[in-house]
């Protein structure tokens, strides 16, 4: 206990009446060294792992605060004052009569009676203080309850929230990745198409030149074919011509060679401008073919 604790103690002790001395078997002569001994000796009783089922706490609490008041000389000395008071007023008293003692002991009464009101008026404004001090920290304590739940939601709002900013960025990226891939295919796509288009282009192109080249390679061969049947014919007739004269007129025939070889060349020339205006005819009609196809 604090000095303070002990003066209050050894002062409510002596209002009390109560004999310190005695509760510890002692005489108002004993020593600092009597009060240690005989504390000694009473809590060979009164401590608790001694005293077993039968310990006390109010008592040693009492034997405690006696030796603390007893080996304290400032609240020895308010506790010898106190009960020296308290004696010479009992003596006071004891010489008074009885009509006064009477008066004097209602008074005491009233002023005790005052005075453990006030106490119990100070104990309870105490409480009341306590408890308006309980109800502010209770009340602090749900604050900060609050406030730090409200900070754990804020703290869980603002990682959401970087979440949610940080998903679409992912998000965006895989967007990105698959744009690229879609436009890869795209152009994948475009460019097999434009080949595919390129090659059914040459084809169709190959198509109409090999539909235009029957109608005219099949014509210049024919013409060249009735040319050389033409020049077969105008062979064949003038050898024919050359030999039925030859033969017609017999010995004779060389006697006239002049008139031979002029029938014969008039008939050759005669042929030859047949053969040459089928050979017109036949360019004619190849390039109408052409022009119209």
């Amino acid at each position: 206990m604090s000095d303070q604790d002990l003066l209050l103690y050894a002062r409510e002790a002596a209002s009390r009446g109560d004999d310190l001395f005695s509760l510890l078997s002692l005489d108002a002569t004993a020593t600092d060294q009597d009060v240690r001994r005989a504390f000694r000796k009473k809590a060979l009783t009164a401590h608790p792992d001694k005293a077993g089922d039968n310990y006390d706490p109010a008592l040693y609490e009492r034997l405690e605060r006696t030796r603390d008041v007893l080996l304290n000389p400032e609240a020895k000395e308010v506790y010898n004052n106190g009960m020296k008071a308290i004696l010479e007023k009992k003596r006071q008293r004891e010489q008074m009569g009885a009509k006064r003692r009477q008066l004097v002991e209602e008074l005491e009464r009233r002023e005790e009676e005052a005075k453990r009101q006030k106490v119990d008026d100070s104990a309870e404004k105490r409480r009341e203080k306590l408890s308006a001090m309980a109800a502010r920290g209770k009340q602090k304590m749900e604050e900060m309850r609050r406030l730090r739940e409200m900070a754990e939601v804020r703290e869980r709002e603002r990682v959401a929230m970087e979440q949610q900013q940080q998903k679409p960025a992912e998000e965006k990226e895989k967007d990105k990745d698959y744009d690229e891939e879609i436009a890869e295919l795209e152009r994948k796509l475009a460019e097999k198409q434009r080949l595919k288009a390129e090659k059914k282009a040459s084809r169709k192109k190959e198509a109409k030149t090999e539909e235009q080249a029957p109608s005219s390679l099949p014509s210049h061969t024919r013409q060249e074919k009735d040319k050389a049947d033409q020049d077969d014919k105008v062979s064949a007739a003038a050898t024919n011509a050359i030999t039925n004269t030859n033969a017609g007129s017999g010995d004779g025939a060389t006697s006239q060679p002049g008139n031979r070889f002029a029938s014969t060349m008039a008939r050759l020339r005669a042929a030859q401008a047949k053969k040459d205006e089928e050979k017109r005819r036949k360019e004619e009609e190849a390039a109408r073919n052409v022009s119209s196809s």
